[in-house]
């Protein structure tokens, strides 16, 4: 997964990214069964990237991302599909189905 803000051609693969990913999986101890399970998902598909030299100021060093992770079910995907994709129905019929929420 890229930053948008850097170029595949410009980010190379993180020199200590088995222990960037040990910390992460730390944070993620203890975590309720469904939080987990979506990290696990994420976790095999994840490269940790690091900018190249030369480019500061441009990429995500010093950044830290807070986000609420939604899982696309077959009732969200009914939503967006043939109810016009009403967001406080997808907001509600998710946090029905789990989602956890800032």
């Amino acid at each position: 997964m890229f930053d948008n803000t850097i170029e595949p051609k410009t980010a190379r693969k993180h020199p200590d990214e088995k222990n960037v990913l040990a910390a992460i999986e730390k944070a993620f101890e203890g975590t309720a069964p469904k939080v987990r399970g979506l990290y696990e998902a994420a976790r095999k598909e994840a490269t940790i990237l690091t900018p190249q030299e030369g480019i500061e100021g441009t990429s995500y060093k010093g950044r830290l991302a807070i986000l609420e992770i939604m899982k696309i079910d077959d009732d969200i995907r009914h939503i967006i599909n043939f109810e016009n994709g009403n967001e406080d129905k997808i907001q509600t019929t998710a946090v029905k189905n789990g989602m956890l929420t800032m």
